[in-house]
């Protein structure tokens, strides 16, 4: 099945479990088994169309946000910078057919049409320096919620 719009297009493979059908702009899915793994492919099938319309359409975001004291993102290009508390800045190349803005120098906004690799790269990116739960220093999205933990006190 192939979408395409202002966005560019997109194709997926429907899985041979179901059956799809075109029907006054609307886009039908059937299990072509009657079972509980049918039904199952069957609402995977429906999700991955939904999102790959909406992507053709007006595209999937990610902003991922930085925080520690002297951390910092720069972008030349398609060549993200990150200085991260390592002894040496580390480089990122942001993948092709996405596109990442800088809104400051600790958010992130990474954006295409597939939202498969829109937050397949924003894990990449966040694997480098995960959010640390005693003083909150790294990547976090910005539509996640993190609870600090409490250090142990000694007596």
């Amino acid at each position: 099945m192939e979408a395409w719009g202002a966005g560019g297009s997109l194709r997926i493979a429907l899985s041979a479990s179901v059956s799809a059908c075109i029907a006054g702009g609307c886009v039908q899915i059937e299990p072509r088994m009657r079972s509980r793994r049918g039904g199952g492919i069957c609402g995977t099938t429906i999700a991955l169309i939904a999102n790959m319309t909406r992507g053709v359409i007006s595209g999937h975001s990610k902003t991922i946000i930085l925080s520690g004291v002297g951390y910092r993102l720069e972008l030349r290009g398609c060549r993200l910078t990150m200085f991260i508390g390592y002894s040496h800045p580390v480089q990122h190349a942001v993948p092709e057919g996405l596109a990442a803005t800088l809104q400051s120098p600790t958010e992130l906004t990474i954006s295409g049409t597939d939202k498969q690799r829109v937050g397949e790269a924003a894990a990449d990116i966040r694997r480098y320096r995960p959010m640390e739960p005693y003083k909150g220093k790294g990547f976090r999205y910005a539509d996640e919620a993190m609870r600090l933990r409490v250090r142990r006190r000694s007596k």
